[in-house]
């Protein structure tokens, strides 16, 4: 009963690998939001550094939205014709790597705040299973596309929105969430055998 759908927020929580960026404070690094206490530094043109990320409740069943978020800040500047750039790319062991784009710019040293850039992964759901999600098998990489300004990055994660699995039992009731769209028609099918109909449902 209740709300299948549900919203969970997966930090990095392993290091696998890094060249060419320094690391500030504690690993895994990116794994919270707390500036320059934890966090990495590029440092070499094409240097890469790739996480893993916390596993995906046991309980899901499918993957309805999918997002990465990064919180970086570019190293402050007093020049304006030179920016920082980050390639970054998604990886399932064993299945694919994708590029999914960039981020980058630039700011005075005067007014240089952590700022999140976040993708929007939603076409990747065919693909990425909800076990590959909760057998952390989900991989992060950053590129390092400049060689004038650094890129700092302090945190990592998914936004995941799935439905968790059960049994719906008789007299129970589910709440199912619709973003706002137009629609010209909606099908609902709720049944123990091909003699029954859906009852008691409502739509509003």
């Amino acid at each position: 009963s209740g709300d299948p759908s549900q919203t969970s927020t997966l930090n990095v929580n392993e290091e696998i690998s890094r060249s060419g960026w320094e690391a500030h404070g504690s690993s895994p690094y990116l794994d919270a939001d707390d500036g320059d206490t934890n966090r990495i530094r590029s440092t070499s043109l094409n240097g890469e550094a790739v996480y893993k990320f916390q596993a995906l409740p046991s309980d899901a069943s499918l993957i309805e939205g999918l997002s990465l978020s990064v919180v970086w800040r570019p190293d402050g500047t007093y020049w304006t014709w030179i920016q920082a750039e980050t390639h970054v790319y998604i990886a399932v062991e064993g299945k694919f790597e994708y590029f999914i784009g960039n981020f980058g710019g630039r700011a005075p040293p005067w007014d240089n705040p952590w700022r999140t850039y976040t993708f929007n992964l939603d076409h990747l759901i065919d693909i990425i299973s909800v076990d590959d999600l909760k057998n952390r098998k989900i991989k992060v990489k950053f590129v390092n596309k400049s060689d004038n300004l650094s890129t700092n990055i302090t945190h990592a994660y998914l936004s995941v929105i799935y439905t968790k699995s059960g049994n719906q039992q008789t007299g129970e009731q589910v709440t199912i969430a619709f973003s706002k769209e137009k629609i010209t028609g909606i099908y609902i099918e709720s049944r123990m055998d091909s003699d029954s109909y859906p009852r008691n449902y409502r739509i509003y």
